[in-house]
């Protein structure tokens, strides 16, 4: 059986995961992909494929973006990082209003879930941040192509995901 490749949000782990692993272990072994520890998406890809044992044949996208970072936004996160970078003091994780804008309108105001991905950001530390912060997403074109490659699928999922 093919299994899943699970990938969690920014800073987020495996988690994220847990109340479905049961329902997702129908589908095949699960894999779940680490995030925190690469400087580029390409890295990220490579360290998360040398975990498969079979190529990767479909892509499901659910909740995510494939635009590419505004000036404003990309300046936003330069700036958030550098001075996290230059401060020595306790990193306290990701604040509640950034988790909340996180999340959709259903779940905004889930103080469990919010708590989860608090505790999570806490695990993943500082330097994760700024790493996830500062990766270049020079392109958001690709995803929108219609057809993927021969051989492959993917299906991008969510209420805005069209």
């Amino acid at each position: 059986m093919a299994g899943m490749v699970l990938l969690p949000d920014v800073m987020c782990d495996a988690v994220l995961w847990q109340n479905m692993s049961n329902a997702l272990l129908a589908y095949g072994p699960l894999i779940y992909g680490d995030l925190s520890k690469d400087n580029s998406l390409e890295e990220m890809a490579a360290r998360v494929l040398s975990q498969t044992q079979q190529r990767v044949q479909r892509l499901v996208l659910i909740a995510t973006s494939n635009q590419q970072n505004s000036p404003q936004a990309r300046a936003f996160k330069v700036a958030t990082a550098s001075s996290l970078i230059n401060s020595h003091g306790h990193f306290f994780g990701l604040g509640q209003k950034t988790i909340r804008l996180s999340l959709s309108e259903k779940h905004a105001n889930d103080p469990n879930l919010q708590s989860q991905i608090h505790q999570m950001s806490l695990g993943m530390g500082k330097d994760a941040y700024c790493r996830q912060l500062l990766m270049a997403r020079d392109s958001d074109t690709h995803l929108l192509e219609p057809d993927p490659p021969p051989g492959a699928g993917y299906c991008r999922c969510g209420r805005q995901g069209a």
